[in-house]
């Protein structure tokens, strides 16, 4: 796994990034929505949902022991150009 992960995201390197909302929309589901600034200069707002599972990977309700997961990790879920389908430029 993480030569697939260094693979994804070899061509991102974040200079910073700022967690600017977690909306729980679920008692398993957030969504957290970041600025992330790259070291190219170029800022990106992007979304991310998580997820909380058991050890079996079922969804369940963040009250009981678990763990929370990104629900789709690579970059191109929450980088995407295209309005509405994941991250926008910021203005």
């Amino acid at each position: 796994m993480p030569r697939q992960v260094r693979n994804e995201y070899g061509g991102y390197s974040l200079s910073s990034y700022q967690v600017l909302r977690i909306e729980e929309i679920a008692s398993e589901v957030c969504v957290v929505d970041v600025k992330l600034a790259f070291e190219s200069g170029e800022e990106k707002m992007a979304s991310l949902r998580w997820i909380y599972e058991d050890d079996d990977g079922q969804a369940q309700p963040s009250s009981l022991r678990g763990v929370w997961h990104l629900m789709v990790w690579g970059p191109a879920a929450f980088l995407a150009d295209t309005p509405g389908q994941g991250a926008t430029e910021l203005l």
